[in-house]
């Protein structure tokens, strides 16, 4: 299979409901698939959410992201996944939703995205690139 670069997409394609959800247009970078996510300011019950840091700045491309936290002078590197994990957290995706979408769009089992994105968040918050909410 081989992996292409999504269209271009604009951040601000979106649109509230008559629910005060706020659903954003998304496409995804590596299967070229647009679909809509749900963003709330509150996750489900028990559930923490996540906030990108002030000072973090993102550039994701066909092969991953980097993500620079300008504060404190450090740059990352991410692969596909971890870019499209990041990318769901900038959007206010909770952890269950960023594992049912990376469980369908990469075709792998949840229970081992379920530890994928539990460690890849614990990493974040090591290096503080995202805070809870």
């Amino acid at each position: 299979m081989s992996l292409k670069l999504r269209p271009q997409c604009k951040k601000s394609d979106s649109f509230p409901n008559k629910f005060e959800n706020h659903w954003r247009f998304h496409c995804s970078r590596c299967q070229c698939v647009r679909h809509a996510l749900r963003t709330t300011d509150r996750a489900q019950w028990g559930e923490p959410m996540y906030r990108v840091s002030e000072g973090v700045r993102s550039t994701h491309g066909q092969d991953g992201a980097i993500v620079l936290d300008v504060q404190q002078g450090q740059m990352f590197n991410l692969n596909c996944v971890g870019s499209r994990m990041f990318e769901l957290l900038e959007m206010g995706s909770a952890e269950p939703e960023i594992v049912d979408a990376i469980s369908q769009e990469f075709s792998v089992s949840r229970e081992m995205v379920e530890n994928d994105v539990r460690e890849f968040i614990g990493t974040l918050k090591k290096n503080r690139l995202v805070t809870e909410r």
